[in-house]
């Protein structure tokens, strides 16, 4: 109803209380990391991984606004790309299986 600028005020305010807690995996949104502070939070307390998955293998869908066609997430994530590696600590290739993703995050945390 408040449109994307109303749902990114919600976003920044879930991930700062979320955020603050501790012994917590928070799964954004791709825009979560438009927003600094967004960043900021999730950084105090914890490391942002960038899930890097193909373009090819996005499935676009009709509840997500804009990402709502394979053109749109295309789109999306050429735009985005550099602002989600710059903001990870680790990018996980993300083309397997999530499990195959959740074992090398697990590693990768554990070391």
């Amino acid at each position: 109803r408040e449109g994307e600028a109303g749902f990114r005020l919600l976003e920044r305010e879930v991930i700062s209380e979320v955020a603050a807690e501790s012994c917590a995996v928070i799964s954004t949104g791709g825009g979560a990391v438009l927003a600094p502070e967004n960043n900021d939070a999730l950084r105090a307390n914890g490391r942002i991984y960038f899930l890097d998955r193909s373009p090819a293998l996005l499935v676009p869908t009709s509840d997500r606004p804009l990402s709502s066609s394979v053109s749109d997430m295309e789109k999306r994530y050429r735009e985005r790309y550099g602002i989600y590696t710059a903001v990870a600590e680790k990018r996980i290739e993300n083309d397997g299986s999530p499990e195959a993703a959740v074992n090398e995050i697990i590693k990768d945390f554990l070391k």
